[in-house]
C-alpha cells in the first residue's frame, strides 16, 4: 500500500466529528443565561424564573455526518422562537426533523398546530419563523440542507412545523432510523457517513411525500417534474418585473388552470411570486458582501418596481422594515462571530452545513 494510500484509509476511517454542550458544571445562577447564548445561534429561548431557579439543565450532544447534523437535547420546560432576524443573521436553508424521546412540543402554527403525536415526528423549515413551547424534554434532531430533500419533495415549500403521527408506517421507519442513527453514531466512521446519508435523506422524502396524516393540501395528480419545473421557472425569473401566470404557464408548456392548482395551497400564484421575491431580498439584505448596496437597489434586482409597495410588502411579510431587518441581521451576525472560538462545536456547526 502507497503512502497515499494510506492517508485516505486513515481519513476514512476517522470517527464522526462530535460536540458536547452541558451547563451540568455551571454554577445554577448562571446556567440558564449560557444555555440561552449558546442556543441562541439557532433559537432565541425564554424560561419562567421558577425554571431558571430550579436546578436549569440543558445539553446538546451532536455528530456530524457529511454535511447533516445529528444531536440529542435535553433541557426544561421553556419557549422557543426561531425569529426572522435569527434567520437573517444565520441564513440556514435547512430542514429539520425532530423526534421527542421524553416531553413534548407544542405550537399554534403549521398545517395542523397542537401538541406533537406520542413518538411521532416534527418538522422544521428553517426558513421560517417558529414559535413553540416544551416542558422538560429529551429529543433528537436530523438537520439536512434543503437541497439535499427539497428536489425530491411534492411540496417543499410546505413542509414547516408538521406533525407526523406515528401511525403512519413510514413515519415509524423514520422515527426508528433517526434513533438507530443516534446510537451508532458514536461507532460511525466518515467513510460510513458517506454511504448513508443519501439513503437518510431519501427515507426522509419518502416520509414527507407519503405521509398522509398532517400533508398540506397539494396538488397531487400534477407530476413532480412539472412542479418543479414550474418552480425553477419562477426562481430564475424573480429579477423580472414582467414575470406573470401566462409567462410562467407558456415557458413550462402547462395551462393557466393548472398552474393554478399548482399555487392555490400558497393562496395564488402572484402570492407565492411576491413571497419568494420577498425572501430574496432578504437573503441578499443579511449578506455581508452586500452591506454597501441601497436596500431599493436590492429590491429591483428581485423584481420589485414601486419602493412603497416593496417596503408595505416586506414590512407585513417580516413585521420589521427592510433598514431594520439588515440592521439587526448585522447585530447578530456580530454575536455570532463573537463567540465562535472552535470548530467543535455545535453552534460553529449549525452555520456551516
Amino acid at each position: 500500500m502507497s503512502d497515499t494510500e494510506g492517508a485516505i484509509d486513515d481519513t476514512s476511517s476517522a470517527p464522526l466529528a462530535h460536540s458536547h454542550f452541558s451547563v451540568s458544571n455551571l454554577p445554577r445562577r448562571h446556567r440558564f443565561e449560557e444555555w440561552r447564548e449558546s442556543i441562541s445561534c439557532i433559537f432565541e429561548v425564554e424560561a419562567s424564573s421558577d425554571v431558571r431557579q430550579d436546578n436549569f439543565k440543558a445539553s446538546v450532544d451532536g455528530h456530524l455526518l457529511d454535511g447533516v447534523m445529528l444531536a440529542q437535547t435535553s433541557s426544561r420546560q421553556q419557549t422557543w422562537h426561531r425569529s426572522s432576524q435569527r434567520i437573517a443573521a444565520d441564513g440556514m436553508d435547512h430542514y429539520m426533523v425532530q423526534l421527542f424521546s421524553s416531553g413534548n412540543m407544542a405550537t399554534d402554527q403549521g398545517p395542523t398546530g397542537g401538541v406533537a403525536p406520542k413518538d411521532g415526528l416534527v418538522v422544521f423549515d428553517l426558513s421560517r419563523e417558529a414559535k413553540s413551547a416544551t416542558n422538560d424534554f429529551t429529543n433528537v434532531s436530523l438537520i439536512l440542507p434543503r437541497e439535499m430533500v427539497a428536489p425530491f419533495l411534492q411540496a417543499p415549500d410546505d413542509q414547516h412545523l408538521r406533525y407526523l403521527s406515528s401511525e403512519e408506517p413510514l413515519v415509524r421507519l423514520l422515527h426508528n432510523q433517526i434513533a438507530t442513527l443516534r446510537s451508532i453514531a458514536p461507532d460511525m466512521t466518515t467513510a460510513q457517513a458517506i454511504e448513508v446519508v443519501p439513503h437518510v435523506a431519501g427515507l426522509v422524502s419518502a416520509c414527507l411525500n407519503g405521509t398522509v396524516n398532517g400533508s398540506p393540501t397539494s396538488a397531487t395528480d400534477i407530476p413532480l417534474a412539472t412542479i418543479t419545473l414550474v418552480k425553477k421557472i419562477i426562481e430564475d425569473g424573480l429579477s423580472n418585473p414582467t414575470l406573470s401566470p401566462g409567462m410562467i404557464a407558456r415557458q413550462a408548456g402547462v395551462s393557466r388552470s393548472k398552474l393554478y392548482q399548482i399555487f392555490e395551497a400558497y393562496g395564488g400564484v402572484a402570492r407565492y411570486v411576491r413571497t419568494r421575491r420577498l425572501r430574496a431580498v432578504a437573503r441578499q439584505l443579511a449578506d455581508p458582501a452586500l452591506a454597501h448596496c441601497p436596500i431599493y437597489d436590492v429590491a429591483l434586482s428581485c423584481g420589485f418596481e414601486n419602493a412603497a409597495a416593496f417596503a408595505r410588502a416586506f414590512r407585513a411579510h417580516f413585521d420589521q422594515s427592510p433598514r431594520e431587518y439588515r440592521e439587526n441581521a448585522k447585530t447578530l451576525r456580530r454575536v455570532d462571530l463573537s463567540r465562535r472560538d472552535t470548530a467543535e462545536s455545535y453552534e460553529a456547526w449549525l452555520h456551516q452545513l
